[in-house]
């Protein structure tokens, strides 16, 4: 049976008269006539009464074309799946990055990439680096964001930020009326640290060491969220990513830029042999443009250059 004859009768039906599905589709009327009479012959009943040149389903062409709309929804789900997949591959992102980029960097670029891609889903997992990088290898999610990492060659790595460590003092420490810390400023003070895991910790130590400071380490977390928490709440003072200068929930801390170095890179992370989804190269343009928005933010209260 002739697909073709098919869609023209579904189209007389669906706009209710042939002259309204030619023009619909475009086609000549006669030529819809035509299809219409081959597949009556084809199906050996009528599907129409012709009545003063005006046509009028029959109880069989109805029922047929009951048939034929269940027949063309299925069709119709394979077309939009297609267009989805073309326009924004699987419809499913998965994502996995490190704390600090979880709780509000993050989410401004998924609200920004929402909104140009509404229909799109995204797995959005919060690990410590180590596991980001596990999770890219093992093609647990396409696009990765980590602290640096080695060993992982199944996974290909590019600095995504760069940006040097702040003090973090709760508010009333003696410290706040400092507009730069040095390592001498922390002699003596409650320290709470991250942990000795993270490759910062030991560009922080080793500041210290090399001028002879000697800080009461009384905490430490893996988390530059949960540092800040522990400061919120009086525990000591911190050095931390000065992303969480920028989240609200911290408005009883003080940063305060430290006049040594201490650079924290995150490096945007993919499958080495996985070629991207168009929404994952869409996902890291919003993170992209999130970057530098907070790079500027971050430059307005004098904590980056």
């Amino acid at each position: 049976m002739d697909i073709r004859k098919i869609e023209l009768f579904r189209a007389v039906m669906i706009h209710n008269g042939i002259n309204r599905a030619a023009a619909a589709l475009g086609v000549a009327q006669p030529n819809i006539s035509r299809a219409i009479t081959a597949l009556e012959k084809d199906v050996g009943f009528l599907l129409f009464d012709r009545i003063k040149r005006r046509v009028t389903p029959t109880d069989e062409g109805m029922a047929l074309f009951r048939e034929i709309q269940h027949s063309f929804a299925g069709l119709d789900r394979i077309r939009q799946a297609a267009h989805d997949i073309r326009e924004f591959g699987t419809g499913h992102l998965k994502v996995a990055s490190l704390m600090a980029l979880s709780f509000d960097f993050a989410p401004r670029a998924m609200k920004r990439f929402a909104l140009k891609f509404p229909e799109a889903a995204i797995s959005f997992q919060a690990r410590p680096s180590s596991q980001v990088w596990e999770y890219t290898a093992g093609n647990l999610c396409e696009i990765g964001f980590a602290g640096p990492k080695t060993g992982f060659t199944g996974v290909k790595s590019k600095t995504f930020l760069t940006l040097n460590a702040v003090a973090v003092l709760p508010k009333g420490h003696r410290l706040v009326r400092k507009s730069r810390l040095s390592p001498q400023h922390f002699s003596g003070e409650r320290f709470i640290s991250l942990a000795l895991e993270d490759p910062t910790r030991h560009l922080i130590d080793l500041a210290f060491s090399r001028n002879d400071v000697d800080r009461k380490m009384i905490a430490e977390s893996q988390s530059a969220s949960v540092l800040c928490a522990m400061a919120a709440n009086n525990l000591g003072i911190t050095i931390a990513h000065p992303l969480m200068a920028l989240e609200k929930r911290y408005n009883n801390l003080v940063f305060r830029p430290l006049d040594f170095e201490i650079p924290i890179d995150i490096e945007l992370l993919t499958a080495s042999e996985r070629r991207l989804s168009r929404l994952a190269m869409e996902f890291i343009d919003a993170m992209e443009t999130e970057k530098q928005l907070t790079v500027e933010a971050l430059r307005a209260l004098g904590l980056t250059d």
